[in-house]
C-alpha cells in the first residue's frame, strides 16, 4: 500500500527560528536562542554586572519560559523607549515578536514587528553614520522575523517577498551569511508554494557555495532543505544521502533541534520508499531526542500514520498521548496541519478496536483546527480543516452536515484560488450529491474536480502538500469514479421519442469517458516522472482508425471497484460499450465479445 505523507512534516517544520533571531549562526550551539546584535551594546550593561532585562529575556527564551521572556522583553522595550534608544527598542520588539510567535500570539507578534519596522524607518534620518551598520543589521533581521511570522500564518507568498527584501538589505551590508540564510528561507517558501524545481536549483547552488565554507548552522539547514526538495522531485536515494549528511553534520556541531528535524525528514523519505522499519526507526529517534514539542508530536503522528497505512496495528495507548501533546502546542499553522493529519489517520481506524478514535474525538480535533486557523486568518488551513470535517460527516452518513461543511471549504479554496485544495472538495461534493441521488449535480462536481486537476498538471506532486498525498488514493479515484458515474448515467439518457438523438447523446458520454481515461493515463505519467509530460499532442483516434487503419480497433478497459467497463472503437462504427463484473471468467468473456465486435459490431451489451 502506497504510503501517504504530509507536506507539513517535510518543509514547514524545518523552518527553524534560529535563522530569524538576532544572532550570528556561529554564536550559539542552540538553534533557538535570542541574542542581541553583535555590534550593539546596551546602555545599562555599562553600569551593572547583573544581566539587563533584554539579557534576562534571552535566557528565559532559551529555557523555554516564553511567557516570562515576554514580560522581560516588554519591560526592556519600555526602558529603551524612555531612554530614547530607538535601535535598542526596535531590536527588543523584534525579539518580543519571536516570543509571541512561540506562544501562538500572532496578533501581538505582528504588532510588535510592525512597531519595530516603523521605529527603524522613522528614526532613519536621526541615526549617525557610525550607527548605520547597526541599523541595517537590525533591519535585516527584523525583516526576516516578519517573514517567519507570515510563513507560519500561511502567507507563504508574502513571506517569500519579505525574505527577498531581507536578502537585499544583507547585500547592501555585504553580509554573505545573511544572504545565504535569506535564500534558504526563500527556498522553504518556494517548496510550500509548489515550486519544487526552483527551490531545488536555488538550494543546489547554495550547497555548492557552502562546500568551501566552515561547517555552520546555515550549512546544516541547507542540506536538510536540499534533501527535502530532492524528496519532492522524486530523487529519493539522493534525498536520503543528503539528509544523512546533514544529520551527521548537525550531530557533530551539536544542534539538537536540527538533529531531530533531520531525523523527521529522513523518516518521511523512508516512508515514501516503503521502508517501513527504517522510517519507524527514524521517527522513534526524533521522538526520543527532539527538544521541540512540535517536532516530537509531528514524529509521533507520522509514525502512527505509517503503521496504520501499512496495516500494522499501532498501540492504541499512544492516541491520548498525541491528543495531549497537540493540546499543549501553541497555535501555529504547523500545529493545525498536524492535527488534521492525525484526524485523517484516525478516520481510517475501526472504532471497535480503537475507541479513542471515535467520531466525536475526531470532530473535536478538527473543530479546534478550524478555530485556530480562523484565529491566524489562514483561510487555506481553515479550508482543509472544514473539508476534512465534512469528510468525517460523510463517513458517518450525516449527509446534510457533510454537504454544508464541504461547501464552506470549497468557498474558501475558491477565494484563495487554491486548485490543489478545491479539486478535493469538488470530488467530495460529487460523492455527496451522488449519494443523495443528484446524478446531474454529481457529474458537474466531478467535472469541476477534473478541471482543477488538469490545471494542476505541472504540480500534481504538490497536491495535498500540507496534509497527505498519494496519487493512487488522492488523484486516480477522482478520474475512475467520474468515468463510472458517466457510464452509469449514459444508460439513463435515452429519449424514447428520438432514437437518433439518444444514440448521439450516448456517443458523447462514451467519448467523454474515454477521453477522461486518457487524461488519467497522462496524469499517471506526470506523477511517475514528477513533472508534466509537456510534449503531448491530442490525436483523434476515430480519424486514425477510420481512415488510416481500417482493420484496427482501439480498446479502452476501465477497471472499477466491482466491475470492468470496456469502450471499443471499431472502424466505421460508433463507440461500443461493455460492462461486466470482475470475475476472471467474465473478463475473459467480455474480451471474447469485444473480439467478435470487430467482425460483427454490437451497439451495446450490458
Amino acid at each position: 500500500m502506497r504510503l501517504l505523507y504530509s507536506r507539513v512534516f517535510l518543509a514547514i517544520a524545518s523552518l527553524s527560528l534560529c535563522l530569524l533571531i538576532t544572532q550570528s549562526p556561529a554564536s550559539s550551539k542552540s538553534p533557538a536562542s535570542i541574542s542581541q546584535p553583535e555590534l550593539v551594546r546596551t546602555a545599562d550593561s555599562q553600569n551593572t554586572n547583573s544581566p539587563n532585562l533584554a539579557e534576562q529575556g534571552k535566557i528565559l527564551y532559551a529555557a523555554g519560559q516564553f511567557a516570562e521572556a515576554a514580560e522581560k522583553l516588554q519591560q526592556a522595550a519600555q526602558d529603551y523607549q524612555r531612554q530614547g534608544n530607538a535601535l535598542r527598542q526596535a531590536m527588543t520588539l523584534s525579539n518580543l515578536a519571536l516570543v509571541y510567535q512561540r506562544l501562538g500570539l500572532f496578533s501581538e507578534a505582528n504588532q510588535a514587528i510592525n512597531d519595530s519596522l516603523n521605529l527603524l524607518e522613522r528614526d532613519r534620518s536621526q541615526i549617525s553614520p557610525r550607527e548605520t551598520g547597526n541599523r541595517l543589521q537590525i533591519l535585516a533581521q527584523t525583516i526576516e522575523i516578519q517573514g517567519s511570522l507570515q510563513f507560519e500564518q500561511g502567507q507563504s507568498e508574502s513571506a517569500l517577498d519579505t525574505w527577498q527584501k531581507a536578502e537585499a538589505v544583507y547585500r547592501k551590508m555585504n553580509n554573505s551569511s545573511g544572504i545565504i540564510q535569506s535564500q534558504i528561507n526563500q527556498a522553504q517558501s518556494l517548496q510550500v508554494l509548489g515550486f519544487y524545481r526552483r527551490a531545488l536549483i536555488l538550494l543546489t547552488e547554495l550547497n555548492q557555495q557552502l562546500q568551501s565554507q566552515p561547517d555552520s548552522l546555515a550549512k546544516v539547514m541547507n542540506l536538510r532543505s536540499l534533501g527535502e526538495a530532492l524528496q519532492f522531485t522524486g530523487d529519493l536515494e539522493k534525498s536520503r544521502q543528503v539528509l544523512q549528511t546533514g544529520l551527521e553534520l548537525s550531530e557533530r556541531l551539536q544542534f539538537p533541534e536540527e538533529v531531530s528535524a533531520a531525523l523527521l525528514s529522513l523518516g518521511n523519505t523512508a516512508s515514501i520508499q516503503q521502508d517501513i522499519q527504517g522510517a519507524s526507526r527514524f521517527y522513534q529517534q526524533a521522538i526520543e531526542i527532539a527538544p521541540s514539542p512540535l517536532i516530537k508530536v509531528q514524529a509521533r503522528i507520522n509514525q502512527f500514520s505509517l503503521l496504520v497505512n501499512a496495516n500494522q496495528p499501532p498501540d492504541g495507548q499512544i492516541l491520548p498521548v498525541i491528543v495531549t501533546e497537540l493540546d499543549d502546542l501553541p497555535i501555529s499553522q504547523t500545529g493545525i496541519y498536524a492535527s488534521i493529519h492525525f484526524a485523517q489517520t484516525l478516520m481510517k481506524l475501526e472504532n471497535e478496536e480503537y475507541p479513542q478514535a471515535s467520531p466525536h474525538i475526531i470532530a473535536q480535533l478538527l473543530a479546534q483546527a478550524v478555530q485556530q486557523s480562523r484565529s491566524l486568518g489562514d483561510r487555506r488551513a481553515e479550508s482543509y480543516a472544514l473539508g476534512t470535517l465534512g469528510g468525517l460527516y460523510e463517513q458517518t452518513q450525516q449527509w446534510s452536515n457533510a454537504k454544508d461543511l464541504t461547501e464552506q471549504a470549497l468557498h474558501l479554496a475558491d477565494v484563495e484560488k487554491a486548485s490543489d485544495i478545491a479539486y478535493r472538495w469538488h470530488w467530495q461534493m460529487g460523492r455527496l450529491l451522488k449519494q443523495q441521488g443528484d446524478r446531474v449535480g454529481a457529474v458537474a462536481a466531478y467535472d469541476a474536480a477534473i478541471d482543477e486537476l488538469q490545471f494542476l498538471r505541472n504540480d500534481l506532486v504538490a497536491v495535498n502538500r500540507e496534509v497527505q498525498f498519494s496519487f493512487r488514493d488522492s488523484v486516480e479515484p477522482v478520474y475512475r469514479q467520474s468515468v463510472e458515474l458517466l457510464l452509469q448515467s449514459q444508460a439513463t439518457v435515452n429519449n424514447p421519442t428520438s432514437e437518433q438523438k439518444s444514440e448521439k447523446i450516448n456517443e458523447q458520454i462514451l467519448d467523454k469517458a474515454r477521453r477522461r481515461i486518457e487524461a488519467l493515463q497522462l496524469a499517471e505519467l506526470d506523477d511517475f516522472f514528477r513533472e508534466s509530460c509537456l510534449d503531448t499532442t491530442t490525436v483523434l483516434l476515430d480519424k486514425v482508425v477510420d481512415q488510416d487503419n481500417p482493420t484496427t480497433a482501439v480498446f479502452y478497459p476501465i477497471i472499477l471497484p466491482d466491475q470492468l467497463q470496456v469502450i471499443v472503437k471499431v472502424p466505421g462504427q460508433p463507440l461500443n460499450h461493455y460492462t461486466v463484473s470482475q470475475s476472471q471468467a467474465e473478463v475473459e468473456d467480455v474480451l471474447i465479445n469485444c473480439g467478435r465486435a470487430l467482425r460483427n459490431p454490437i451497439r451495446s451489451q450490458k
